[in-house]
């Protein structure tokens, strides 16, 4: 346990006053689509998710939820974050039925690895990784946090109430937005001479943000998101690219994200 300085104690004291009416109900919102309580049982176990919540944010002294100056859009997805989680470990099942995250494959360890030292459970990952969460869309975000506790793609599409095709595609993409968003989880940028002219073409119409982000991906994302970004439609896209339509909804599903990515969001995550 970290104990919370006298500022971090006044500062949660805050947070909970305004924002605990707020947790309370996703709370019940989220054990009612991912467990599929009623509304009354899962009125009753909300409260308690809740204060499991704080108590969480309490004995970590996190100070990514607890540093002033943060603004609710800020505050509110990481706490969204810690509560999923609450949730994910209150309804432990048992893992008979299920595979873990699979470790040997690339693209797993790659983006993964670095997220969790010593494979540790999602309340325990670090603060910085919490922000980087935080700052997915709802969907991927809980996605994700499903897939991080170890769940495969059918208990996440139970847990989201999605088939099974839509919840591998929501993980997916929730990888891909993060690799977009923090230069730290990918190589180094590749150098724009070396590309084919259209895609050259392409990322000149881009701004400095976007062509740094698109650079740093490698050649399939870049590919469709540069042709979607043309306003091509995904069937046309999979034909140009040669890739299934499935992932290229994938990468698809990216591109509000990467539309929404600003200078200072690069520069924090840098």
């Amino acid at each position: 346990m970290i104990p919370l300085t006298a500022e971090q104690s006044e500062r949660l004291g805050e947070l909970f006053a305004q924002y605990n009416d707020v947790l309370v109900p996703y709370a019940r919102r989220k054990l009612m689509t991912w467990r599929g309580l009623s509304m009354t049982q899962a009125s009753s176990l909300a409260e308690d998710i809740a204060q499991e919540t704080w108590l969480k944010v309490a004995r970590t002294g996190a100070d990514d939820v607890l540093r002033p100056g943060l603004t609710r859009d800020d505050v509110l997805p990481m706490l969204y974050v810690r509560l999923q989680s609450r949730i994910v470990a209150h309804f432990q099942v048992a893992r008979s039925t299920e595979t873990p995250v699979d470790w040997e494959d690339k693209m797993t360890c790659n983006m993964l690895c670095p997220l969790m030292p010593e494979q540790c459970a999602m309340e325990e990952l670090p603060a910085y990784v919490l922000q980087m969460l935080a700052k997915l869309p709802d969907a991927e975000r809980e996605a994700l946090t499903l897939a991080l506790d170890g769940l495969t793609t059918e208990p996440i599409g139970e847990h989201l109430g999605c088939a099974l095709s839509s919840a591998h595609r929501l993980v997916a993409a929730a990888l891909l937005m993060l690799k977009m968003a923090n230069p730290s989880l990918t190589g180094p940028a590749v150098d724009a001479r070396s590309l084919p002219m259209w895609q050259r073409e392409a990322l000149d119409q881009m701004d400095a943000v976007r062509r740094a982000v698109l650079l740093r991906l490698d050649d399939e994302a870049r590919s469709v998101l540069l042709l979607l970004a043309q306003g091509v439609t995904c069937t046309q896209a999979a034909e140009r690219t040669g890739l299934p339509v499935g992932r290229v909804k994938v990468v698809s599903r990216c591109m509000p994200h990467l539309r929404s990515l600003t200078a200072d969001d690069m520069e924090q995550a840098a």
